[in-house]
């Protein structure tokens, strides 16, 4: 392997580790906790090196809110798989059921990503948002079918099924 390919492999595996441990502080100490000088000190680097990867820190919090849509895409569409794709209504119900377990589960990362002003929800930057791709597909079938129909059984408050 050449110099040039072992460099480029260690600051690709330095820029996810850098991500890990910025979403490992998020996870178990919350928000505030997520600091360049906090990240630098959990990897035994200075705080200033962070801005050879990133070119500020709301540049990485973007990168982290990316990587928690891109795992929320990945869990919603094992989630759709166990629907059949011509019942419309239940994968509606699978991706919201799913997304509500998955903010249950995982309420830093939902707030982070959801619930902080200012916070650009997890859009790659080459514009993909796997995220907003699951929603958008299943939404898309709502409309091409031109019906949704809520089953008489199915849990739905009452005032939601007009």
């Amino acid at each position: 392997m050449t110099e040039a390919r072992r460099r480029d492999r260690n600051r690709v595996d330095t820029d996810k580790r850098i991500r890990t441990v910025a979403r490992t502080l998020l996870v178990s100490h919350g928000r505030q906790a997520v600091t360049l000088r906090a990240i630098a000190r959990e990897m035994r680097i200075t705080a200033p090196a962070l801005y050879r990867y990133y070119d500020s820190f709301d540049d990485l919090i973007q990168q982290v809110c990316a990587d928690i849509c891109a795992d929320l895409a990945v869990e919603l569409t094992e989630g759709l798989a166990a629907v059949p794709a011509d019942d419309t209504t239940g994968q509606v119900f699978a991706v919201c059921r799913g997304f509500r377990a998955w903010a249950i589960r995982h309420p830093q990362e939902f707030t982070l990503v959801f619930a902080t002003p200012g916070t650009t929800r997890g859009e790659q930057p080459n514009g993909d948002d796997p995220f907003g791709r699951v929603f958008l597909t299943v939404a898309a079938r709502v409309l091409a079918n031109r019906a949704m129909t809520i089953p008489a059984d199915a849990d739905v408050p009452p005032d939601l099924r007009s």
